[in-house]
């Protein structure tokens, strides 16, 4: 097991960032059909009441599929769209659903979208697993690989930017 642990960390390490799990299930892996997709939900919303919210400093965001949650997320990107365009770092947390319980998982690995990819903190990754012990930190890394959570929360915000990345610290909390 040992083993065969390190040689899936090392395969997920050496890789130039975490592929999208849920491109082509969960939403259109097509950068131009996942942009019309997107596009549609916040049309459904035009006519919807949305406030703006220029000054945030934080956000919750369902991490449901966009079938089911699509609208949803359509009215929280919208309300936000001038802070996240403007973010220069983002630090999201998403749900572990394999994760145990209290357990905080870290990854200096780079994320994708069907867009492109956001560049992880590594400085505020390494603080916090300074702060938090490398080892608890890390242990858990490999879910990464197919949580959802982060990666459809991350999608939206890359839509909102208009395709434009920024510096992440993508965090699961299990």
């Amino acid at each position: 097991f040992a083993a065969a642990k390190a040689r899936a960390l090392a395969e997920y390490h050496a890789a130039p960032h975490r592929p999208p799990s849920s491109a082509g299930q969960s939403y259109p892996a097509d950068p131009q059909e996942l942009r019309a997709a997107l596009g549609a939900y916040v049309e459904a919303i035009a006519d919807k009441p949305c406030p703006k919210l220029d000054a945030i400093r934080g956000l919750t965001c369902p991490h449901i599929d966009y079938a089911r949650g699509g609208v949803v997320y359509a009215q929280t990107w919208t309300a936000v769209r001038q802070a996240a365009q403007e973010a220069e770092r983002v630090i999201l947390l998403g749900t572990d659903h394999l994760g145990s319980d209290g357990q905080i998982t870290l990854t200096r690995q780079n994320y994708a979208t069907p867009w492109g990819v956001f560049p992880t903190d590594r400085d505020v990754v390494d603080a916090a697993a300074a702060a938090i012990g490398p080892e608890a930190a890390f242990d858990e890394e490999l879910h990464h690989l197919g949580e959802h959570s982060i990666e459809l929360a991350l999608v939206w915000l890359h839509y909102i930017r208009d395709g434009k990345p920024c510096r992440l610290t993508p965090v699961l909390c299990g």
